[in-house]
């Protein structure tokens, strides 16, 4: 019973890692087939959706925590963001984030109301109760921020912010080249 147990396991976890494979390929080939920065981004919203087990997805572009751009938004609905909005962390007291723009360092939150290196307000008007936050960088220059965020504490997998790694690095790498 156990060994067959072991082997259940196993094998779920090996098609976990090959559907994760099949979808980070497709982006991949989407992004390589593309250089339209919103074609980019919506392959990663919807791969990040898909494989990640997201809420919501996000993506500011620039480089200036005071002035990024709302790129992307996929997933639940933003009650406080909308397509195309200039967003300032430093007014929001977007502590986290503004260190992953700034430190050009990725964050994991498992829980929100618990994280002393965020500002709970702002967590629970975006709804985020657990998130990954990534920078968008290109040649040591920051392009902007990935923000995978769930509704609900989640103790994020090394599994989940890896494949979240290889999506904003792809990213970054798609934005630069389309630029």
């Amino acid at each position: 019973i156990c060994l067959a147990t072991e082997r259940a396991r196993h094998a779920r976890a090996e098609r976990l890692h090959t559907q994760e494979a099949r979808a980070l390929a497709a982006l991949n080939k989407a992004i390589g087939e593309s250089l339209d920065p919103v074609a980019v981004l919506r392959g990663i919203g919807e791969t990040a959706l898909g494989i990640l087990g997201v809420d919501r997805v996000s993506i500011f572009l620039g480089s200036d925590p005071r002035h990024l751009t709302v790129s992307l938004l996929a997933g639940r609905d933003h009650a406080d963001l909308v397509h195309g909005q200039e967003v300032d962390l430093v007014e929001r007291d977007a502590r986290l984030m503004r260190r992953a723009l700034e430190e050009q360092r990725s964050f994991s939150v498992n829980d929100w109301r618990l994280d002393g290196r965020v500002n709970r307000s702002l967590a629970e008007r975006w709804y985020v109760g657990a998130a990954l936050i990534l920078p968008l960088v290109a040649r040591k220059t920051p392009l902007g921020l990935l923000l995978l965020s769930r509704g609900a504490p989640h103790e994020w997998t090394d599994d989940q912010a890896d494949v979240a790694e290889t999506m904003a690095s792809q990213a970054s790498i798609a934005l630069e080249n389309a630029h």
